[in-house]
């Protein structure tokens, strides 16, 4: 099994006389003076709790009936599992919490907090997680809840401090490194570091830390680490006095006044408070509202107002169903009458198109083969005038002699000239004058 040393690793959220305590077991793990643990030596961070708590210690429950979940943070925040300082990581606490979430017995959880933070990697990865549980998160904590444990209590609907609380804020970061170069020369070996020539940025802000300059390690590392855990704080708790961001702890009091938390009080408190948000999600669910104003569908269904709803449900009546469909018929039934009149002015249209289409065609006939003068982008109706103007002007004209054929159907040499209205010019003529 492959064990992970979290401790030694990263950058932290945590407060500084939190990380010396922790000293002695780093001095153990790097003289190799611990013991390999398992998964079983992992501290229990899980208990039950009914509903009615009066005394905390009193109310443990391993039936199946509804419960708040405790869940212990305790220990140094790190990432991973690991295995020789006993520490149950982020990543490990994520999947408990979602367990719980998942169970239909549990009505919320509390977070049991006493961290002085830890690890920044993983510590906003479980932010998000609490942050995205359905039921209700309570933090409490009656030691220290700090740095990367703030983080983390501040994603629940409600902080509760014991009044003895030590330390609640350090909304900070910081980096401690060790440089283990006069360790390995003791020991005879010589340290070389050598980097490819195109990796000139590569560890640069860490290089310039061993050197004394600790500039670059500020602003590139450590300044947006804080900034993005200070955003995240002022989305959560939006009351946060604006002290709070420079890094001070409080204690349970005092941290009620700057916003930390919300009140003060004990575990008991804090597991009744998860079953008063249970009960309160719940008569929310089941209160009967007004939906939202549908003008279109209340006057369908006869009704002045906008529907009731239960559970983001609302239920029509028989009669309100039988006045829909009357409503949704009439509506098909006009629908399919203004169809079939669109269809028959679509006709109509289609059949004057083709009466002027054919017009026009006679119209530009008669004046090629009258050899009659009008513009090529003329218009029908200029074309009409044109025509016109041009019979005038014949009707002026003296009629040539020419042979007739009279009513006897003899030819009549020396007779007047006659007009044959029959004629397809004349007959084309009278019908652009009637039109006109």
């Amino acid at each position: 099994m492959a064990h992970n040393v979290n401790i030694l690793n990263g950058l932290w959220y945590v407060h500084k006389g939190y990380a010396l305590s922790y000293a002695p077991l780093a001095y153990q793990l790097l003289s190799g003076k611990t013991e390999i643990k398992t998964e079983k030596d992992l501290p229990v961070i899980l208990t039950k709790y009914t509903t009615g708590v009066t005394s905390a210690a009193s109310a443990k429950s391993d039936s199946g009936e509804s419960y708040a979940a405790v869940v212990d943070i305790k220990t140094m925040i790190l990432k991973f599992d690991d295995f020789w300082a006993g520490i149950r990581g982020t990543k490990s606490i994520g999947r408990i919490l979602q367990a719980l979430d998942n169970d239909p017995a549990c009505v919320g959880i509390v977070l049991d907090i006493d961290s002085g933070g830890g690890q920044v990697y993983g510590t906003p990865l479980l932010y998000d997680v609490i942050n995205n549980l359905s039921k209700p998160v309570v933090a409490y904590t009656d030691g220290m809840m700090c740095s990367a444990a703030y983080y983390l209590g501040a994603a629940s609907d409600h902080i509760v401090a014991n009044p003895r609380a030590e330390d609640l804020g350090s909304l900070g970061a910081y980096a401690g490194v060790l440089d283990f170069n006069g360790m390995f020369e003791k020991w005879g070996a010589k340290y070389h570091e050598v980097y490819a020539t195109e990796s000139t940025e590569k560890n640069h802000a860490y290089r310039e830390l061993l050197e004394g300059n600790y500039e670059p390690y500020i602003t590139q590392e450590l300044d947006p680490i804080v900034t993005k855990f200070h955003e995240d704080m002022k989305a959560s708790r939006p009351q946060l006095d604006s002290k709070v961001f420079k890094g001070g702890t409080w204690n349970g009091e005092q941290a009620v006044e700057l916003g930390l938390a919300d009140v003060t009080g004990t575990l008991a408190d804090a597991v009744n408070k998860v079953f008063e948000l249970h009960n309160a999600n719940n008569s929310n669910l089941n209160t009967t509202t007004m939906s939202k104003n549908r003008p279109l569908l209340q006057s369908a269904l006869g009704l002045d107002h906008p529907l009731e709803e239960m559970e983001g449900h609302s239920s029509l009546s028989v009669e309100m169903i039988d006045s829909l469909e009357t409503v949704l018929s009439e509506k098909d039934t006009a629908v399919t009458a203004a169809e079939a009149a669109r269809d028959a002015a679509i006709t109509e249209k289609d059949a004057a198109i083709s009466t002027t289409a054919s017009t026009e065609s006679a119209m530009d006939a008669l004046i090629a083969s009258k050899e009659i003068e009008v513009a090529a982008n003329a218009t029908p109706a200029e074309k009409l005038t044109a025509i016109e103007n041009h019979i005038n002007v014949l009707g002026k004209q003296d009629g040539d002699s020419h042979t007739n054929v009279g009513a006897d159907g003899k030819e009549n040499i020396n007779g007047n000239a006659f007009v044959d209205a029959g004629a397809s010019h004349n007959r084309i003529a009278d019908e652009l004058f009637n039109q006109k």
